[in-house]
């Protein structure tokens, strides 16, 4: 009952008659992951659709240098999924991992595409979801052209690790790179390097321009 409480609070599945609804819950499966847990790894082919019913779930960019980058968070409501899902065999281009004790509740994709091929306002929904961050992610590139005309950059994390200068200090072209996350209002946004977060502040960044 707890379970169809949280679905019909979300509106991608909030329009779906008894009879989807049932399909729905009958190929749903709960999980839970403890805090730091990883749902899924980077270059792994995850077909799955998930909504977070608690929680917190983020994900990680892993360069080939051994960074990381949490790209975005997601809370309690939020519906996401992994590439494959909709591009057959095709790898996650980041990692899934718990930031707190969650809980989600998950589809395999051949459980629920006959249920999307079936009920249009079932995919129109998620289809108005997808172009949403499609749009945030259009958003973060025009900002992006933005960053060079601020000289000054405060609420995110760099460190000698990530930036890879003796003396720690961020040049501006890195502060651009690593701190965009936090500077756009993302949710979370920090260089993570072996992951542990960094704690110091860069100086002015104009100083080094």
């Amino acid at each position: 009952m707890d379970n169809i409480k949280t679905l019909l609070q979300n509106s991608i599945f909030s329009a779906l008659n008894d009879s989807d609804l049932d399909s729905l819950i009958t190929n749903m499966q709960s999980r839970r992951y403890a805090e730091g847990e990883w749902l899924v790894q980077q270059g792994d082919v995850w077909p799955h659709l998930f909504l977070l019913k608690s929680g917190e779930v983020i994900a990680v960019k892993e360069s080939f240098e051994g960074r990381s980058l949490i790209l975005a968070d997601f809370r309690a409501g939020d519906i996401f999924w992994g590439l494959a899902f909709f591009l057959e065999d095709n790898p996650m281009p980041a990692s899934l991992q718990a930031s707190q004790d969650s809980e989600i509740l998950i589809w395999k994709r051949e459980e629920l595409l006959p249920l999307l091929l079936r009920n249009g306002s079932l995919s129109w929904e998620l289809s108005r979801l997808m172009i949403r961050r499609v749009q945030l992610a259009s958003d973060i590139v025009d900002q992006l052209e933005k960053l060079a005309k601020i000289t000054r950059w405060e609420c995110f994390l760099t460190c000698r690790s990530c930036t890879g200068l003796s003396d720690g200090r961020a040049t501006l072209d890195q502060t651009v790179f690593w701190g965009w996350p936090c500077l756009l209002g993302m949710h979370r946004g920090e260089c993570r390097h072996n992951g542990e977060p960094s704690r110091e502040q860069p100086e002015d960044a104009s100083e080094k321009s």
